[in-house]
C-alpha cells in the first residue's frame, strides 16, 4: 500500500498558491478556480462543461 504524504498546509494564502495546489487534484479536474481570497473567506469559481452532465440526463 502507498504511504501517504505528510500534510503540508499553505503557507502562502493567494489566489495563485490555491490554485496550484489544486491543480492535480479533484478542484483542478473539475476546473474549480479560486478568485478570491480573504480573512475568513475564499471565492470560487466553476465554469459548468458537458464534462459535468449525466449522460443519461
Amino acid at each position: 500500500m502507498k504511504e501517504q504524504e505528510e500534510y503540508k498546509p499553505i503557507m502562502e494564502k493567494t489566489i495563485q498558491a490555491f490554485n496550484q495546489r489544486g491543480k492535480d487534484f479533484l478542484p483542478g479536474k473539475l476546473g474549480i478556480m479560486v478568485t478570491d481570497v480573504g480573512t475568513g473567506t475564499l471565492a470560487v469559481e466553476l465554469a459548468v462543461t458537458t464534462s459535468h452532465l449525466a449522460p443519461n440526463g
